[in-house]
């Protein structure tokens, strides 16, 4: 699978391999990666590439798209709710880390934020100086995964309305994706309640998912631009 660096804004970068995208944030003294794909590459060196300061290596979650190459990093930070079901590569530890932990990068600031649903220990980075909001699977214009047992729509609603009453209060105002089109614009957080809302409440009943995967084939449901997969 092709891997391609990509700058996005100064200090931002995109690691992309097809379906999946990757983060490096790098500030005066740290740089951090958020994430670690779904197929195995040299993302050391395309790190060193653009930068040789110390590496913090964040999980947005632990589903296997985003952990590829973690086993490089040896110190694996994720919340802790992602932490309880997570089993780092040989030689590497977990750090559970809490709402409102923070990452101190040289001039950036990245605060981190419990967004659970999607898995019970989702979180996205928001970084509050340059109002933007680096959402994970939570967020995106990408069909949204929400069926299996670490699901949770309940909560994912709760997640949505929190980041949504955040947007409005102008906190962020640009979201960073882990899959689709990026950046965002905030809008998006309310397609995706009403998405949402419309399926728990049967009003969006959904079409047969063209997937390839064990099981009955999960329901696609839509609003606007955005999609749930669900069962």
């Amino acid at each position: 699978m092709e891997t391609k660096l990509t700058p996005l804004a100064e200090g931002l970068y995109a690691i992309d391999q097809g379906m999946v995208r990757s983060y490096l944030i790098v500030g005066g003294e740290k740089a951090l990666l958020l994430d670690a794909g779904v197929a195995p590459c040299d993302i050391l060196a395309l790190i060193r590439s653009v930068t040789e300061l110390p590496v913090v290596f964040v999980l947005t979650h632990t589903d296997r798209d985003h952990t590829a190459n973690a086993g490089v990093f040896p110190v694996h930070c994720l919340h802790a709710d992602e932490a309880a079901g997570y089993t780092p590569a040989e030689g590497c530890r977990a750090e559970a880390l809490q709402e409102g932990a923070v990452f101190e990068l040289g001039g950036r600031t990245l605060e981190l934020l419990h967004i659970p649903g999607h898995t019970p220990g989702s979180l996205a980075l928001l970084d509050r100086e340059r109002r933007e909001i680096f959402s994970g699977d939570t967020v995106s214009l990408a069909s949204v995964f929400m069926f299996g047992p670490s699901r949770s729509m309940e909560n994912y609603l709760a997640s949505l309305r929190r980041l949504k009453a955040m947007a409005e209060a102008g906190e962020f105002t640009a979201v960073w994706p882990s899959h689709g089109p990026c950046p965002l614009d905030t809008g998006v957080i309310g397609e995706l309640i009403l998405c949402a809302e419309g399926i728990r409440s049967g009003e969006i009943t959904g079409e047969a998912a063209q997937m390839s995967m064990p099981g009955p084939a999960p329901l696609l449901g839509r609003y606007g631009r955005v999609s749930i997969l669900f069962r």
